[in-house]
C-alpha cells in the first residue's frame, strides 16, 4: 500500500474514532436518528453546512492565493535597498504579528472599510490574505537563507543574472526547505477563517451556530462543524505527503563495481574493498 493510500485508511480509521467518541459523549435521551433529521434533513439544514463549508474554502482559497504573491512582495520590499520600503514592510509584519486576528478583523471592517461599499465576506479575505502574506514572507526568508550561498556564487560564475539566478537556482531550493511550513500555514489559516463569523459572515463555524440555536442541540452541529475541518486538515497533511513525495524522489539505486549510487554525492559500499580492486560481481 502506498503512503497516500495508508495515509486515507488512517483517516477513514480516525473518523470512525471520532464518530465513536461522540456516540459515547453524547448524554441526550432522544433517539438518534430523530435528533439528525431534526438538525440536518428539517428545513434542508445540511444545505447550510455546505454553503458554510464553500465560504470557509471560498476565503482559504483566495487568501492563499492572494496572500502568497503578496508574501513575495513583502520579502522583497524587506530586502529592498530604499528604506522606505523596508520599514513598511517592517510595519506591516510588525502590527499583523503583535494583535489578535479577530482585532485586525473588527478593525479592518468597522474602521477602515466602512465607509467604502465593500462587502464583509471580501474584508475577510482581504485581512486574511494579509495575514498570510506575513507569514509567507517570513517562510520564503527562512527557506532562502537555508540556500548555501556558494550555490549562488557559482551561478554567478556561469553567468546567471540575478532575477535567473532567484528563479532558477534559489526560490526552487527554498520552496522544498519550507513546502512543510507552508502547508502548516494553510492549515492554521484554514482554521482561523472561523472568526469571520463576528462580522456576520456564515462560514461553516457560525452555520453550525445557528443550527444549534434553531435546534437547541449543541453537540451534533458542532460535531459535524469539527469533524468538517478535522478532514480539511487531514487531505491538506496528505496533499503535504504528495508533494514532498514530488519534490524528493527517492534517487535511483545503480550498482557500479561494488558501489550502489544513491545520486549526487551518495554513496554505498556494498561489498569489501578487496571484492572491488579483484572485479567480483
Amino acid at each position: 500500500m502506498t503512503r497516500v493510500g495508508k495515509g486515507i485508511a488512517a483517516l477513514l480509521v480516525a473518523v470512525l474514532v471520532l464518530v465513536a467518541l461522540g456516540v459515547l459523549i453524547d448524554q441526550s435521551e432522544q433517539p438518534l436518528a430523530f435528533r439528525l433529521e431534526q438538525v440536518f434533513v428539517t428545513e434542508d439544514r445540511w444545505l447550510m453546512i455546505v454553503s458554510g463549508l464553500l465560504v470557509t474554502l471560498q476565503i482559504t482559497i483566495a487568501s492563499v492565493i492572494f496572500g502568497t504573491a503578496l508574501g513575495f512582495g513583502l520579502y522583497f520590499m524587506a530586502q529592498s535597498r530604499r528604506r522606505v520600503l523596508r520599514l513598511f514592510a517592517k510595519l506591516i509584519s510588525r502590527v499583523m504579528h503583535g494583535l489578535p486576528d479577530v482585532v485586525v478583523l473588527l478593525a479592518a471592517t468597522y474602521i477602515v472599510f466602512r465607509s467604502l461599499e465593500v462587502s464583509n465576506l471580501a474584508v475577510a479575505t482581504i485581512v486574511f490574505a494579509l495575514l498570510f502574506a506575513v507569514s509567507v514572507s517570513h517562510t520564503l526568508k527562512i527557506g532562502i537563507s537555508a540556500v548555501e550561498e556558494g550555490q549562488t556564487e557559482a551561478a554567478a560564475a556561469l553567468g546567471f543574472e540575478t532575477r535567473e539566478r532567484f528563479l532558477l537556482i534559489i526560490l526552487p531550493q527554498a520552496t522544498r526547505n519550507v513546502m512543510g511550513l507552508y502547508i502548516g500555514q494553510i492549515i492554521s489559516l484554514l482554521k482561523a477563517t472561523a472568526i469571520v463569523g463576528y462580522i456576520a459572515v456564515d462560514d461553516l463555524t457560525r452555520v453550525g451556530d445557528i443550527i444549534r440555536g434553531h435546534t437547541f442541540d449543541a453537540f451534533l452541529p458542532l460535531f459535524v462543524t469539527a469533524a468538517i475541518y478535522f478532514l480539511l486538515s487531514a487531505l491538506l497533511i496528505l496533499l503535504l505527503r504528495v508533494i514532498q513525495k514530488r519534490l524528493n524522489p527517492r534517487p535511483a539505486q545503480r550498482r557500479v563495481r561494488g558501489v550502489v549510487l544513491q545520486g549526487p554525492g551518495g554513496h554505498q559500499p556494498v561489498r569489501s574493498f578487496a571484492s572491488f580492486l579483484s572485479g567480483r560481481r
